[in-house]
């Protein structure tokens, strides 16, 4: 599986981010786990690579509360990033019971690789490094639990709602997307026109959250730099002559 070389949008209606979050939340017995990553992905505006390592610890304190923030450093960049979960704190909730449950049904042997010294390279390049795998995941594969959900398993979860809501150009990077659209806007697009609201279009903030160093990065990233083309010459009025 690979996109590099496909068109993937971010979702930019907010109707259409709530179809596709139903049908992940909704798709089988574990559907809450794909939702969940869907949400963080869109909220902390991070890649699947980061999603899927992601541990337990990483989103809940010892005495099993949600934590203020996302403290990780990326595995792409090794760039640290720091976001607050407040906007996806009560779905870490319900997921925690989720989870909690499912991990508790398991047979006993579940637990002993967790008390293994194997670890697992992430990253690559300069920005490779091994993490141990004796904590739990946050995304466990649900055939292998002790193993983190793979990048090809959520690919196929997004592929298929995709499909089943005939969206177009969605993929892996569109919670990612998504969630750097709405800070580079302001919010969705229908809601913005229901309020009467223009979009603030905050290319620094969109750049912030996705730790990028220029704007042509970030346009291109989200598909915006016609329109930012188009914006920019329209608002120009040195080509407004009369005589």
């Amino acid at each position: 599986m690979s996109e590099k070389n496909k068109d993937v949008r971010p979702i930019t209606n907010e109707k259409d981010c709530k179809m596709m979050l139903k049908y992940l939340k909704n798709a089988h017995q574990l559907g809450i786990r794909d939702y969940v990553i869907f949400k963080l992905g869109m909220s902390c505006v991070l890649r699947v690579s980061d999603l899927i390592h992601l541990k337990y610890d990483d989103v809940y304190t010892p005495t099993g509360q949600v934590k203020k923030k996302l403290i990780i450093n990326e595995i792409k960049t090794g760039k640290r990033k720091e976001m607050p979960l407040v906007h996806v704190a009560n779905d870490l909730i319900e997921y925690k019971r989720v989870l909690d449950a499912f991990i508790d049904n398991q047979p006993a042997t579940y637990m002993k690789p967790l008390s293994s010294k194997e670890k697992e390279t992430v990253g690559r390049g300069k920005n490779a490094r091994e993490i141990l795998k004796n904590d739990k995941w946050l995304f466990p594969s649900t055939q292998h639990p002790t193993q983190h959900i793979s990048i090809n398993t959520f690919y196929k979860s997004i592929t298929n709602a995709k499909n089943a809501l005939g969206f177009e150009r969605i993929g892996t990077h569109t919670p990612r997307k998504t969630g750097a659209y709405l800070y580079y806007r302001g919010g969705f697009d229908d809601v913005l026109a229901d309020k009467g609201m223009q979009p603030r279009n905050d290319i620094a903030l969109a750049m912030t959250v996705l730790n990028h160093s220029s704007e042509k990065s970030t346009l291109h990233y989200l598909g915006l730099e016609q329109e930012n083309l188009d914006r920019m010459i329209s608002e120009n009025s040195a080509f407004d002559i009369n005589i």
